[in-house]
């Protein structure tokens, strides 16, 4: 027997010692001896008296706490390993809706004590600031270590106090054990050249939880290193084809009759090594392209897929192939065992069509279609002199589609055939030699202080075809050199209508920078009605 209050009273422990901890050491059996820590007060009335914990634990599930006007309970837990832990003590109450938790880091031997009695009647905050409600009076609790997921360092203790007849009783906690555990992700692939991440778990006995315990596990293994390497729970992908991983941790069973002793777990897992390519990578417009996966199966390819900027084309699955000719560059996707496999096509540029160019401008009578009636004598305003329009038509051929492959259902043009025209008009006053207005300008009239018909004229076609320009016809030439309706159709890759509509907008493109104003340099001593005569 072991009394420290002679041990006090004698020197051999500290007056101010309030707390400790006792650790016993024999060679034999478990059980063989059953250690009592005994207390009483000096009248020798009231004593308390509590078993040595013989386990340490990584989680303990305890049972029922008691605080009333008759009864209190005391809840320890302590560092009984070689090495500082987080600990934490959790109080569950409500029916376990609700908790306090008490979290304190411990060195070797250190302790945490709860006194749940004082906790709740001084309503003393947890780490979050929350009370327990005065009223409670019953619950449950567990202590965790929170640094040692594995093989844990606490050991624990709880008395329930009876203050009217002066005693205690001990309530024994369960440790909570390893019932399973698994490798995974079970199979875990990847591309060659790449890597990923095992994770070590394990199934906790009391909780039915799954635990990482990934930075427990040792003796990593790779069945074939020539498929894949296994370092510290990370594999390399570094061969195509298909191995075993495998690795250990030393956790606490779950034989809680005796205490969760230690015991090795393994752990194991497939391990798949994966590649795609697409021959050629490179390939003429039109040409061919066979697209494998290898390091699987034909059952495990669930799905093909290629992607560009603006497309997308879904494949087959159960296959390991993917061929067929292309028309246009992107990444090709396919998703086998689990894992995304990817890699670029580039397709060369094909043959151009021809450029469409604004055509030579046409003098048309003024109201030939589509061009507007002018009426003489122009006004001044503008358009009244002269107008010109350019007029799109083309001709596009039957779209063609690739029949397979990746690029299976996209469309392009075959061929554009451009038949667009640009008339231009003058007003019947500036072409009819009997036109008053016609009769009145220049020298027609024999006055010289008036502009003459041509001054007239070379003003107008300047405005509506002049080039260089500005002019209406150099907006539209200007346009198409940027935006050509012929560009669109050789380079486009979609559905069947966009070919048309695209086409058409590069075309409306033009028109409408045909449409803005350009300077217009007209004569400023044009004779118009009643046609005054040049003052004397």
């Amino acid at each position: 027997m072991l009394d420290l209050a002679k041990a006090t009273a004698t020197g051999q422990l500290p007056l101010d010692a309030y707390w400790g901890t006792v650790i016993l050491k024999y060679q034999g059996r478990s059980g063989d001896l059953v250690p009592i820590a005994t207390s009483f007060d000096v009248t020798g009335r009231y004593g308390l008296q509590t078993p040595f914990s013989e386990g340490l634990s990584r989680l303990w599930k305890g049972s029922m706490w008691h605080v009333d006007g008759r009864r209190n309970s005391l809840i320890l837990t302590g560092n009984g390993g070689t090495e500082p832990t987080r600990a934490t003590v959790t109080l569950f109450y409500n029916k376990g809706k609700a908790s306090y938790p008490i979290e304190r880091r411990l060195e070797p031997g250190e302790q945490i004590w709860a006194d749940v009695g004082e906790i709740i009647r001084n309503q003393i905050p947890d780490k979050d600031g929350k009370t327990i409600p005065p009223d409670t009076m019953m619950g449950s609790y567990e202590l965790r270590d929170l640094d040692h997921p594995g093989v844990g360092h606490l050991y624990e203790g709880k008395l329930v106090i009876d203050k009217t007849w002066g005693h205690g009783y001990y309530g024994c906690a369960t440790c909570c054990g390893t019932e399973e555990t698994a490798m995974n992700p079970d199979p875990l692939g990847g591309p060659i050249t790449t890597g990923a991440w095992n994770d070590f778990e394990a199934r906790d006995a009391c909780t039915d939880s799954w635990e990482d315990v990934t930075g427990e596990a040792t003796d990593w293994t790779s069945d074939n290193a020539g498929v894949v390497t296994i370092a510290r729970g990370y594999t390399n992908f570094v061969g195509v084809g298909s191995t075993y991983g495998s690795a250990q941790v030393q956790l606490e069973s779950d034989r809680h009759l005796q205490e969760c002793p230690v015991m090795t777990y393994g752990g194991q897992n497939t391990q798949n090594t994966l590649a795609m390519t697409c021959s050629p990578s490179t390939v003429a417009w039109g040409g061919s392209v066979s697209c494998t996966v290898r390091g699987a199966s034909a059952s495990q390819v669930t799905g093909w897929n290629f992607s560009a900027s603006g497309l997308a084309v879904n494949g087959p699955t159960g296959t390991l192939t993917w061929t067929g000719p292309m028309v246009a560059s992107g990444t090709v996707t396919a998703t086998a065992a689990g894992v995304t496999l990817s890699t670029s096509v580039t397709v060369d540029a094909r043959s151009a069509f021809q450029a469409v160019t604004v055509p030579t401008p046409q003098l048309v009578p003024s109201g030939t279609a589509p061009m507007p009636v002018l009426t003489s004598p122009p006004s001044g305003a503008e358009g009244t002199f002269g107008q010109s329009a350019y007029v799109y038509s083309f001709t596009l051929g039957p779209p063609g589609a690739a029949s397979s492959g990746p690029n299976a259902g996209l469309y392009y043009a075959t061929s554009l055939t451009d038949a667009s025209s640009y008339p231009w008009e003058l007003n019947p006053g500036l072409t009819n030699t009997g036109d008053p207005f016609y009769l009145h300008q220049g020298q027609n009239a024999g006055y010289g202080c008036y502009a003459t018909v041509s001054q007239i004229v070379a003003a107008v076609q300047a405005h509506e075809i002049g080039m260089p320009g500005p002019s209406h016809y150099s907006e539209v030439a200007a346009a198409l050199a940027g935006d050509n309706p012929a560009t669109f159709a050789t380079t486009y890759v979609g559905t069947s209508s966009g070919i048309q509509s695209g086409v058409e907008a590069a075309y409306n493109a033009a028109v409408l920078a045909g449409n803005v104003e350009p300077r217009t340099d007209l004569p400023t001593n044009i004779d118009y009605p009643p046609y005054p005569e040049c003052p004397q």
